[in-house]
């Protein structure tokens, strides 16, 4: 994946006239990656697409009641400190 700058740099390279050839050239891309910019005409930025599903399952499903719990029952816990040493000492996960 192309950074936005690189792609930049390009675009400022074709404004100036060069060919698609030469412009790919000079910016160490392939003629096929010049193409798909300009023919795109957004920054690689703005062409990721946003995940719309989960990539693994959430490993805090079973216990992310017990952990609630904990928390408001006593307000000066922080949450990371309570995973942390639950980890550490087994009580989440068999270890």
């Amino acid at each position: 994946m192309k950074q936005d700058g690189e792609i930049r740099l390009l675009l400022e390279e074709r404004r100036k006239g060069t060919s698609q050839k030469l412009a790919a050239a000079r910016t160490g891309m392939s003629e096929r990656t010049v193409r798909k910019y300009e023919r795109a005409g957004k920054l690689p930025s703005q062409m990721k697409a946003p995940t719309t599903h989960r990539t693994r399952t959430n490993p805090f499903l079973t216990d992310w009641p017990w952990v609630q719990a904990q928390l408001q029952r006593d307000p000066a816990l922080q949450a990371k400190t309570e995973l942390l040493s639950n980890l550490v000492y087994g009580v989440l996960w068999e270890i």
